[in-house]
């Protein structure tokens, strides 16, 4: 087997929208389609007449000490009775969002909206990740990550 890292998907520039955006129509978006791939599927989501949605804009293509600071994150410990692996999904989902959100492209015009803050070391703020907990976007954004980063994998496992 040969890797070939060519074929690929970027996942480099991802614009997601959230599904308690006031801007989507939810009757006739398809959020089920969306969920499976936002990338290919965007034209599921449909945005009502003269609205604009905040777009969230991440980097899924990480290096390979963020994707170690990931799997650090993901490991709560091991049960001491079967010796599987506990999962810490609360850390593993902050860790992700903190280090993949690029930016936050907000509708022009429209107040209160959520500002995108780096702290020192080039990374999104802990204030925007609490306003992003607080909205259920912060679990989205890592569903996505989980389901993008899991098929691009088992993708390239095919190849």
């Amino acid at each position: 087997m040969a890797f070939l890292t060519n074929t690929r998907r970027s996942l480099n520039a991802v614009r997601l929208i959230s599904r308690n955006d006031d801007a989507v129509d939810q009757e006739q978006s398809d959020w089920d389609k969306y969920d499976e791939d936002p990338i290919a599927n965007a034209d599921a989501i449909v945005i009502k007449d003269g609205a604009e949605p905040t777009y969230f804009l991440c980097n899924f293509d990480i290096t390979g000490k963020e994707s170690s600071l990931v799997k650090d994150a993901m490991i709560k410990g091991f049960d001491k009775e079967d010796q599987s692996v506990k999962l810490s999904y609360g850390k593993w989902a902050y860790t992700v969002v903190r280090l993949t959100l690029k930016g936050i492209q907000n509708p022009p015009g429209v107040d209160g909206v959520i500002e995108y803050k780096k702290d020192g070391t080039g990374y999104a703020m802990d204030s925007v990740l609490s306003v992003l907990e607080r909205h259920g976007v912060m679990g989205e954004i890592f569903n996505h990550y989980v389901a993008l980063t899991q098929s691009d994998a088992s993708q390239n496992a095919k190849n």
